[in-house]
């Protein structure tokens, strides 16, 4: 399933991720699915971490400071919490329907 709008609390973190990513040696299409976006999401983060790193000095620290198990940790629990409401939403939706129908 694919994740739509990252929260802000993640954002700085989802970049340096997929940069992490990306030096392991994965492809832009690989890092689009293990963060649930698109390549081209991953494409943005990727812009996106070296404008940041080059002039945000706060940017940097977090960097350094950057956890990768903690992140994908709290970005699975994100990731997972939309699934959950999808599904309900969806279910919802069904049974809506069902009662339509009698």
């Amino acid at each position: 399933m694919k994740m739509h709008r990252t929260p802000m609390s993640l954002q700085d973190g989802l970049k340096i991720y997929c940069h992490l990513l990306r030096e392991k040696g994965h492809s832009y299409h690989q890092i689009g699915k293990l963060i649930g976006k698109k390549h081209c999401t991953a494409i943005y983060h990727l812009k996106k971490f070296d404008d940041y790193n080059a002039y945000d000095k706060e940017f940097r620290q977090k960097v350094k400071e950057f956890n990768e198990e903690e992140f994908r940790s709290e970005y699975q629990k994100e990731i997972d919490a939309k699934q959950a409401f999808v599904e309900m939403y969806q279910q919802n939706r069904i049974q809506k329907k069902k009662d339509y129908k009698h």
